[in-house]
């Protein structure tokens, strides 16, 4: 997917239900991937309680890598 805002390709992948916080939700983590030339970590933030947000790039997603079918 592609828009102005957010030229490079990426992907974005959910994993709900982890283990619950201490006296809090159950762990929940929401990964963007985005093309990029090498494996770089751009930004880890929590919004809210045990609710992670990452935003990654590598080249595991990029339209022209070969490994990708």
């Amino acid at each position: 997917a592609q828009s102005e805002s957010d030229p490079g390709y990426y992907t974005q992948q959910i994993y709900a239900n982890g283990l619950r916080c201490w006296n809090g939700p159950e762990r929940s983590v929401k990964l963007n991937l985005e093309c990029g030339i090498e494996n770089e970590i751009i930004s880890v933030v929590e919004p809210e309680k045990c609710e992670y947000h990452l935003k990654m790039k590598t080249p595991a997603v990029c339209p022209d890598n070969p490994f990708i079918d």
